[in-house]
């Protein structure tokens, strides 16, 4: 059942509205729940990533993580806020080193880059997909299709990445 008031009430609301078994309620208010923390998680995180200047980098980092936990799943927090409060402090930081890096040599960067790819893709074939102790992948099947576009994923960000290194592109400011 969900801890913050409104969402409680708003759940009673819809639950009076459609007729809801009190188990329904108790999902529907744990779903509002769930959403308004995320909503909270990715302001706050854009806003920190607006403050330092890095706001671009800050929601490509949101988005570049969301597609492999989407696919690749990952680690869970025991608390929604002290996931929220990891993000808004570690993908901010991700884009300020980003940035950083436009600063080094291309040959550098391209190393670097080819170093990631390759991490990358090992972490997806010997890792992926994670599942939760809450939430365990029991099918062969859904596990071999979320490895798959968890490799997928990696494949046309990796293109992009070294499609911008062949380029004369450069992203300063």
């Amino acid at each position: 059942m969900s801890r913050i008031s409104f969402c409680k009430k708003w759940a009673a609301a819809l639950s009076a509205q459609q007729n809801l078994s009190p188990e329904t309620e108790s999902v529907v208010a744990f779903a509002i729940e769930v959403l308004f923390i995320n909503l909270i998680n990715l302001v706050l995180t854009l806003s920190i990533g607006w403050i330092l200047g890095v706001f671009v980098e800050t929601a490509i980092v949101l988005f570049t993580v969301a597609v492999f936990r989407h696919t690749a799943g990952g680690a869970h927090s025991e608390s929604p806020w002290r996931c929220a409060a990891g993000t808004a402090i570690v993908f901010p930081l991700l884009g300020v080193l980003g940035n950083l890096m436009t600063s080094l040599p291309s040959v550098l960067c391209d190393m670097i880059s080819v170093l990631a790819i390759g991490v990358g893709f090992y972490l997806i074939y010997k890792y992926a997909p994670v599942d939760s102790p809450a939430a365990p992948i029991v099918s062969l099947q859904r596990r071999n299709s979320l490895r798959n576009k968890a490799f997928w994923a990696m494949a046309i960000f990796s293109l992009v990445i070294i499609g911008g290194a062949m380029t004369d592109y450069s992203y300063s400011r």
